[in-house]
């Protein structure tokens, strides 16, 4: 039975009058699928080509500066086909002639990461569908109480910080040591003990290596050395830029992916980064100076316990920080998703007018009242 009702679905979709409609069906779902991955594909090979090509250039201004000390004709050589396609599928966004590499490619390995990563995926798609389609679904239907709308954020921040690890384990974890595996690519550090830390400062540099080597060398050292825009030597304003430009990145991302521009993301990493990156910063160099001042009142195990102390609540209040901050960030987002899904007549970017949520809460309020 269920073979008969395979072939009749075949030949409805190929048979002549029916052709056209499965045909035009078929090109909107590869047109859509194209117009979503194409941006990410050329960002993504956009920075890739931007550290070849900068790379190269700074080898061959090296070869020129040393043409000139020694007087001696130096060539530099372009990279080679193979080494630029080794450079877009290697797990780094550095280029180098060449990387360290194992001898050889342990393919079970390979297929437990890559297994991994689509149960990561499974894991994040159960949690979705269970405590975020489940609990905003309703959105724009029926009234949220006060009540309500605290149960739902502290209910995000579970769900945000359970993405938030999957994530991490299924993209810098499995993902990244997959690809690392088969391309025999021998530096593996793609991340550190962010769990660990106690002030974004140290979170930043910890939390995703690839992209903040990425961010110093091509962001916050060129900002560093550039007479153009007046920041020479000047750390505070260059890691705004940092700040600025990966906010942009990550906002862009999601905007393709959920098809509205909402900026939460953008906020939330700009501002509130930012806000908490110097907060920590300046809190560090007060901690120094402290400590260099009392090593003449106190003993060291004092020290060590006070700092111990200090480190953990740190870390505890870092912890509560991203629990809240991604929960918040999935409840606004959620919001959106489900009031334009329930409020089509406004479902329109925030760039050409109001968002649809505005009209949902309208809505709610409305429905409260009565």
């Amino acid at each position: 039975m269920r073979l008969y009702a395979d072939l009749v679905w075949l030949k409805w979709c190929f048979s002549v009058p029916k052709f056209h409609i499965w045909a035009l069906t078929w090109l909107k779902m590869q047109m859509s699928a194209i117009i979503i991955l194409y941006p990410i594909l050329r960002i993504w090979l956009w920075t890739k080509n931007h550290q070849l090509v900068n790379s190269y250039v700074q080898n061959l201004m090296l070869s020129v500066i040393a043409w000139h000390i020694t007087n001696m004709s130096t060539t530099r050589e372009a990279p080679t086909l193979s080494q630029f396609l080794y450079f877009l599928y290697a797990p780094t966004l550095l280029y180098r002639d060449n990387y360290p590499r194992t001898n050889k490619v342990n393919w079970k390995l390979v297929i437990w990461y890559f297994l991994q990563v689509l149960a990561v995926m499974f894991c994040m798609f159960a949690i979705t569908w269970r405590f975020v389609e489940h609990n905003f679904k309703w959105t724009g239907i029926k009234a949220f109480e006060i009540r309500q709308l605290v149960y739902l954020l502290l209910n995000s921040s579970l769900v945000g910080i359970q993405l938030k690890l999957l994530m991490f384990y299924g993209l810098l974890h499995c993902w990244l040591n997959g690809f690392a595996e088969m391309m025999r690519f021998g530096y593996r550090e793609f991340y550190s003990d962010w769990w660990n830390c106690s002030d974004y400062v140290v979170f930043y540099r910890k939390w995703n290596i690839i992209v903040h080597d990425w961010l110093r060398a091509y962001i916050f050292d060129t900002c560093i050395s550039s007479y153009t825009l007046g920041l020479r030597g000047n750390k505070d304003i260059s890691a705004l830029w940092v700040f600025l430009i990966s906010a942009v990145i990550h906002e862009y991302i999601l905007a393709v992916a959920f098809g509205f521009f909402l900026p939460v993301l953008f906020l939330s990493f700009f501002i509130m980064g930012v806000l908490l990156f110097f907060v920590g910063k300046f809190k560090s160099k007060g901690s120094l100076n402290k400590n260099h001042m009392n090593t003449t009142t106190h003993n060291n195990n004092q020290q060590l316990t006070s700092q111990n102390t200090s480190l953990s609540l740190g870390n505890m209040l870092m912890f509560v920080s991203l629990c809240l901050g991604w929960g918040l960030m999935v409840m606004l987002y959620s919001l959106e998703w489900y009031s334009r899904i329930n409020c089509p007549a406004n479902d329109v970017s925030i760039c050409c007018g109001k968002i649809s949520m505005e009209s949902c809460i309208a809505t709610i309020l409305e429905l409260y009242n009565h």
